[in-house]
């Protein structure tokens, strides 16, 4: 019998994760209010763990505390795109490089599957964003500098939520679904290859036109509102 380690994790870790994993899926939209009491009562703890798991948030930029308010999910601006978008044009190449001469055959199969699929259905927005994560995360996976790994998984959690944020309420256009599915699939093809120096550079062209794109939607999600 394989014996496996038991992890245990504090009630704050846990509201922690899944506050963080609703508020990138903007399932706790941006400007939301976040009352102590109730999120106590539907995670069925004291408000001690709630305050404790959203000031983390705070620290992580997620969440913000409004003098005699309380919590507030925090809001997003196109200039949080370029921010965010010029962190990753600086890193992801780099991270890109090193894939190229860790990543699995078995993890680039999976992704030129996914990517597939996405390309005969293209109106399935939930499969375009899982083969969207499963590109990059493949990258920020075989970073193993702590210091950058971290960088990264902080600068790849805003990025999703911006992602969700612009691309959720504003419907994603099949012919810009596929443009960039196909750019995921060359990016695939040079990690396939062992190609850093190409793999790299179809990163840092993908992240160019998605910076330009997902400003366009964020404005446009904002004028929505």
């Amino acid at each position: 019998m394989v014996v496996q380690k038991i992890v245990w994790t504090s009630l704050r870790d846990q509201i922690v994760q899944s506050v963080q994993d609703a508020i990138i899926t903007n399932e706790l939209a941006a400007g939301q209010d976040l009352s102590f009491d109730r999120l106590a009562a539907q995670y069925g703890v004291s408000a001690t763990p709630v305050r404790e798991a959203l000031a983390v948030l705070e620290g992580a930029g997620l969440v913000k505390f409004v003098p005699n308010k309380g919590a507030q999910v925090t809001m997003i601006h196109p200039e949080d795109v370029s921010d965010v978008w010029e962190m990753r044009r600086l890193i992801e190449p780099y991270a890109a490089e090193i894939a190229a001469a860790r990543c699995t055959p078995e993890e680039v199969g999976e992704a030129l599957e996914m990517l597939k699929r996405v390309l005969e259905t293209p109106d399935d927005f939930e499969a375009y964003m899982a083969s969207d994560f499963h590109v990059h995360e493949m990258l920020l996976r075989h970073v193993d500098n702590r210091l950058l790994h971290e960088t990264l998984e902080h600068i790849w959690t805003f990025s999703k939520r911006i992602r969700y944020f612009a691309e959720r309420t504003v419907a994603a256009r099949a012919d810009v679904v596929l443009e960039v599915t196909k750019e995921h699939v060359a990016i695939a093809r040079a990690l396939e290859k062992r190609n850093g120096h190409l793999a790299s550079h179809l990163v840092l062209h993908h992240l160019m036109g998605g910076e330009s794109r997902t400003v366009e939607a964020v404005e446009q999600r904002i004028k929505q509102a």
